[in-house]
């Protein structure tokens, strides 16, 4: 009788350890899958905080870039305009230049007819002078 109670209470033990055991395991199972799920959160989590940095930094560098072009573009329109008005410059200095040539012409004219006329009036005045001489 006292063989069959020892066997039976180690029996009782063995089962008792077995289901420790087996608690033990599920608890274990349970806290890497726990652990498996935060480590999966917080992959999801870092890849969502990546993607927006990336995103972030995509817009960032597309607005450095249209900064960029607009400032490319601003620059080339003012070349432009420097040249137009370089162009409008030497172009109104162009006419003015012909119109004082012009002016030059027109004035050395001037001065070459009232110079022959200055020599006409004196050759008049002289030839009045021989004609009252011969009188």
């Amino acid at each position: 009788d006292h063989d069959i109670k020892k066997a039976h209470e180690s029996f009782e033990l063995k089962w008792a350890a077995e289901e420790d055991a087996e608690e033990y395991k599920r608890k274990i199972d349970e806290e890497k899958r726990l652990s498996f799920e935060f480590r999966n959160s917080e992959v999801s989590k870092q890849m969502v905080i990546e993607r927006k940095r990336q995103e972030e930094e995509f817009l960032k560098n597309h607005d450095s870039y249209e900064l960029k072009w607009a400032g490319e573009k601003d620059v080339e329109e003012y070349k432009k305009k420097i040249a137009e008005e370089r162009r409008q410059s030497l172009k109104y200095r162009n006419a003015e230049a012909v119109q004082h040539k012009n002016l030059e012409q027109q004035m050395q004219a001037i001065k070459m007819r009232e110079r022959h006329e200055s020599f006409e009036l004196k050759w008049a005045g002289e030839k009045d002078v021989e004609e009252q001489e011969k009188k």
